[in-house]
């Protein structure tokens, strides 16, 4: 389940707004939002895409799609290339893309959800280093 208003410290489940349910909303409405690349670039980035679906789903059913933050897809792309070719420098990029993520979490989650969160994402780039 995605999760909002991170940045108020608490959590928000997006699929129903917190005074409403689906029966009150109109059944033939339905949007789809899909934010990715330089929309979740960052914290501050990710901030403004909260408060849009905090609004969107107040007005309408939502699907929402989120993909890649910028330039991970093909810096992933890039780490692939560079670890079939035995090029280490696939370490380095793991290790940027690693730390970008770290400082997203940081910024945007509550000290008391960080931790869990840092350790899920050490764990998937422990995954990707053991490929």
């Amino acid at each position: 389940m995605i999760f909002a208003n991170l940045l108020r410290g608490k959590y928000v489940p997006l699929h129903v707004p917190e005074n409403r349910h689906y029966d009150d909303l109109n059944e033939h409405n339905m949007q789809v939002l899909k934010f990715g690349g330089s929309s979740v670039a960052d914290a501050a980035n990710m901030a403004k895409v909260t408060d849009t679906i905090i609004k969107a789903v107040d007005r309408d059913r939502t699907i929402l799609v989120v993909s890649a933050i910028k330039d991970c897809t093909d810096t992933l792309i890039r780490i692939g290339t560079l670890a079939s070719n035995r090029d280490e420098k696939y370490k380095e990029l793991i290790n940027g893309l690693q730390e970008q993520h770290h400082a997203i979490i940081k910024e945007l989650l509550p000290m008391e959800k960080q931790d869990d969160s840092l350790e899920a994402c050490d764990s998937l780039f422990a995954s990707l280093r053991s490929i």
